[in-house]
C-alpha cells in the first residue's frame, strides 16, 4: 500500500552513521530493537552547529532550512509505522529449527505468543491552551 505520494524512504541497513550516534543507540545497546528515521542525505552545516557564517557559508539549525513538506512525510511515515508496529502480533515461543534430516530446507517451528490482557478502553480529556492553569486530568477507564 502506497499512503504517502512522491516519499520513497530508504532502509539503510549500516547500524548509524560513522562518527555519530542516534537517539536509538542507547535503546539498541539495553537490547530493544529501535531504528532511527532520518533524513539520508544530511548537510551537516545544519545540524548541530553555533548558528554562524564563516566565509560566507551559514552554520545552524535555522527555521529557513526546514523542508516542512518531507517533515510531514516523515511524520506520516512514523504514524504508520507505530500503528503497523502496535498492530503486530507478539513474539513467537519456543522457536526451533528442526534438524532430523539431513536436507538443504530450513523448517522452523514455534508455539504462537501468549494474548495479551484485554486492554479497558479509556477516556482522555485535556485542557485547552486558553484554560488556566491547573492539573492535568488523567485518562481513566470507561465503566
Amino acid at each position: 500500500m502506497h499512503m504517502i505520494p512522491s516519499f520513497h524512504p530508504v532502509l539503510i541497513f549500516r547500524r548509524d552513521r560513522f562518527l555519530r550516534g542516534g537517539d536509538h543507540t542507547s535503546f539498541n545497546q539495553q537490547g530493544f530493537a529501535a531504528v532511527r528515521f532520518t533524513e539520508w542525505a544530511e548537510n551537516f552545516n545544519h545540524q548541530h552547529q553555533d548558528v554562524r557564517t564563516e566565509n560566507g557559508t551559514q552554520f545552524g539549525d535555522l527555521l529557513q532550512y526546514v523542508d516542512f513538506s518531507y517533515v510531514a512525510n516523515v511524520t506520516r511515515l512514523n504514524a504508520a509505522t507505530l500503528a503497523t508496529l502496535a498492530s503486530a502480533p507478539g513474539e513467537p515461543q519456543n522457536v526451533r529449527i528442526l534438524t532430523s534430516a539431513l536436507d538443504n530446507n530450513t523448517e522452523l517451528t514455534w508455539q504462537p505468543p501468549p494474548a495479551p490482557p484485554p486492554t479497558p478502553p479509556t477516556r482522555s480529556s485535556f485542557a485547552r491552551p486558553t484554560s488556566p492553569p491547573g492539573p492535568t486530568p488523567k485518562p481513566q477507564a470507561l465503566p
